[in-house]
């Protein structure tokens, strides 16, 4: 399953992330797994139930209900289901579902390549064929004039 949090704006706090889990539970109370400090939440406020390996929010009962930005008004036992980009409306705070952004991951070096002074100097560029097989290197004419004189000599 695709990992969700809740990014919370709340007034007079700093934003912050949440992950979403089922049974978690959101509200005012403290002890609740996603706690808010506005007075606007209720105390047990919603939660957050998986039904068929869908996730949804429902509200408990709250005083103020639970708004879905552009569906429905939650009231006592409604659900809706949670997916990346709905908006919340708990009291005053914004609460948006995302997707948990993954860490970046770096790709490992396999060969150092030289970019600098003497270590140029060992390495020579190869022209590459247009199929891939690497293509003769040009020979400079003194190469061509040697070649040519160890033609006649063998002859």
């Amino acid at each position: 399953m695709t990992e969700l949090v809740f990014k919370i704006e709340e007034p007079d706090q700093e934003p912050r992330e949440v992950a979403i889990k089922a049974g978690m539970r959101l509200g005012r109370d403290p002890a609740s797994d996603c706690a808010f400090r506005d007075q606007n939440v209720s105390s047990r406020h919603a939660a957050i139930v998986e039904e068929a390996g869908v996730l949804y929010i429902e509200d408990l009962g709250s005083s103020n209900k639970t708004r879905v930005k552009g569906g429905p008004v939650l009231s006592k036992g409604d659900r809706h289901p949670l997916s990346p980009g709905l908006e919340l409306g708990l009291g005053k705070c914004r609460v948006v579902v995302a997707l948990k952004e993954q860490p970046k991951r770096t790709i490992p070096k396999t060969e150092e390549v030289a970019t600098t002074g003497s270590d140029m100097a060992k390495t020579e560029a190869q022209p590459i064929h247009p199929y891939g097989a690497k293509a003769a290197k040009p020979k400079t004419s003194s190469e061509e004039a040697t070649e040519a004189k160890a033609e006649v000599t063998d002859a």
